[in-house]
């Protein structure tokens, strides 16, 4: 019997320059790579760097939710700068490297 969680998994590279789509101006000042699965249910991007993991039932809905799930994150950790752990200070500080806000 054929597993029916078929995952095929590939890579997608972001331009620096990439819009990202959202309330707030926000783009991509260096490039990004996410890792791509797709399943039977939809698309997952995912990046291991920025700790960020996006669905969407399409890839188009998938990326823009990984996308803007970037910026949300960055304006998230921002907020709480001073109380963040090791790891998302880490992770600020990835963030703070790729995008232009």
């Amino acid at each position: 019997m054929p597993d029916q969680k078929e995952i095929l998994a590939t890579s997608v590279n972001f331009a620096s320059g990439t819009k990202i789509p959202g309330r707030i101006k926000c783009s991509l000042k260096q490039p990004v790579v996410a890792r791509v699965e797709s399943t039977k249910d939809g698309i997952i991007l995912s990046s291991e760097l920025f700790d960020e993991e996006a669905y969407g039932p399409t890839y188009n809905e998938a990326e823009i939710e990984f996308l803007t799930s970037l910026c949300d994150r960055f304006q998230s950790l921002a907020k709480r700068e001073s109380r963040l752990s090791p790891q998302d200070r880490s992770i600020l500080n990835e963030l703070r490297s790729v995008l232009k806000i």
